[in-house]
C-alpha cells in the first residue's frame, strides 16, 4: 500500500515519477516529508530519515514503518525520524551519603543529581506526605523554609537540590527525588534533625601562600567557626594595622570576600586577595572574628608572608658589606688578631725553657 498523488491509499506497490516536472518534486516532498521540511538533494549516503534522492527516475514504495526508494543504481531505505529517535533513560548519580544529619536551626541540603534529565520535571516529596514539595524549578506551594537549587552542571547532568532553612525535628524523615518517564524513577534521602546540638569547639584557621615572588597575587583564607552560630564578620590586619580597601596602600589592589556556607551555619569564611604584591607587603597578616558567637572569646590567628626577589638578595649583600666596612668591627678584629699572636709567643717561650 502506498499514498497516491492525492494522498489516498493505492493498491499499487510502486509509483514512478519522471523528471523534469516541478510537480514531481512537490509530490515527492509531500510524501516523504509531510511537515514540509527542506529535503536535502543528491545525498550519496543511504537514507537515514524521510529524505529522497531525485534523479532521472525514482521509485518510491511506501510501507507502514518505512520508505523504500529505488533508483537505477540500487535501493535505499529511509526510516521516519520518529522511529529513528533514541530514547535517553534518566538515571540518578548517588551522592557520597544519602543520610543528612543537621542540628536544629541549621540549613539542610538534600542533593539529587540526575543524568539525561531532558525536558522532564523532577519532583521532590516527603514519603510520609501525599502532596509534592516541588515540581521542576518551582515549589508546589509557597514555603519560606524550603527552596530549590536547580542548575545544570554540564550538558548531561543536572542538580536539583532541596534546601531546608532553619531545620527542626519535624523535618526529619525520608524524602524522595522522583522522575516520571516511561517508568517512575526515585532516589531517597534520609534527613535527621537533632533536637540538641552537638557541642563544637570554636576555632579559626588561616591558610594561604607564605612565600611568593614580587608582583604575584597573594591569597589568604580565614575560616572561623562558632559554638552555636557563625561569627558575624572577620577583620584583617597587617603588621598591627586594620586593612582598609580605601587606604592608599591597598587601594585598587585588595579585595575582601565574605560568605557563609549554606550547609554549615556555624562557619564564616573570609578571603583576602592582594594583587601585584611588592616587598613592602611582606609581614604578618592577622584575621580576627570581630563579632564572635555567643559564649565564645575573640579568636585570632596569623600568618607570616615573605615576598622574594632580587632586591632581597641585594639588600642582604649590602648589609654584609656594611658589616665589613664598620670601623668598630675592624678594630675588634685587629685586637683579636694581636691577642692570638701574643698568646702564641708566650707558648713558644714556655716550651723553650722546658727543653733547657
Amino acid at each position: 500500500m502506498i499514498m497516491d498523488r492525492t494522498g489516498h491509499r493505492s493498491e499499487k506497490a510502486v509509483r514512478t515519477y519522471k523528471r523534469p516536472a516541478d510537480s514531481m518534486l512537490k509530490d515527492v516532498s509531500n510524501i516523504l516529508n509531510p511537515s514540509n521540511k527542506q529535503i536535502k538533494l543528491e545525498d550519496p549516503k543511504p537514507l537515514t530519515d524521510t529524505r529522497a534522492i531525485l534523479t532521472e527516475q525514482v521509485n518510491i514504495e511506501n510501507t507502514e514503518n518505512a520508505f523504500n526508494v529505488s533508483k537505477p543504481e540500487g535501493k535505499y531505505r529511509g526510516l521516519p525520524r520518529k522511529a529513528e529517535r533514541q530514547q535517553l533513560i534518566p538515571s540518578f548519580i548517588p551522592d557520597k551519603t544519602n543520610h543528612v544529619v543537621v542540628n536544629r536551626g541549621d540549613t539542610a541540603i538534600l542533593k539529587c543529581k540526575i543524568r539525561n534529565l531532558g525536558p522532564k520535571a523532577p519532583v521532590w516529596r516527603k514519603v510520609s506526605e501525599f502532596f509534592p514539595l516541588s515540581v521542576g524549578k518551582m515549589m508546589y506551594a509557597p514555603n519560606e523554609e524550603m527552596s530549590i537549587d536547580y542548575h545544570e552542571n554540564d550538558p548531561i547532568t543536572t542538580s536539583i537540590n532541596l534546601i531546608i532553612k532553619r531545620a527542626n525535628p519535624s523535618h526529619s524523615g525520608t524524602y524522595e527525588c522522583q522522575i516520571s518517564a516511561a517508568e517512575v524513577y526515585t532516589y531517597h534521602v534520609n534527613l535527621t534533625v537533632l533536637r540538641h546540638p552537638i557541642p563544637v569547639q570554636p576555632s579559626i584557621r588561616l591558610t594561604g601562600t607564605k612565600y611568593l615572588n614580587a608582583y604575584q597575587r597573594l591569597n589568604l583564607t580565614c575560616n572561623a567557626t562558632g559554638t552555636l552560630r557563625a561569627p558575624e564578620a572577620i577583620d584583617w590586619f597587617f603588621d598591627g594595622n586594620l586593612i582598609d580597601e580605601k587606604n592608599k596602600k591597598w587601594r585598587n589592589r585588595v579585595v575582601v570576600s565574605n560568605f557563609i556556607p549554606e550547609d554549615s551555619g556555624r562557619s564564616f569564611i573570609s578571603q583576602l586577595t592582594v594583587e601585584r604584591v611588592v616587598f613592602e607587603d611582606a609581614g604578618i597578616y592577622v584575621c580576627r572574628s570581630s563579632a564572635p558567637s555567643i559564649n565564645t572569646d575573640v579568636e585570632t590567628t596569623s600568618i607570616n608572608v615573605h615576598v622574594l626577589g632580587g632586591d632581597n638578595i641585594t639588600k642582604i649583600k649590602r648589609e654584609g658589606d656594611n658589616t665589613q666596612n664598620d670601623p668598630q668591627q675592624r678594630s675588634d678584629s685587629k685586637a683579636s688578631s694581636r691577642l692570638g699572636s701574643d698568646f702564641y709567643l708566650i707558648l713558644m717561650v714556655i716550651f723553650s725553657k722546658t727543653l733547657r
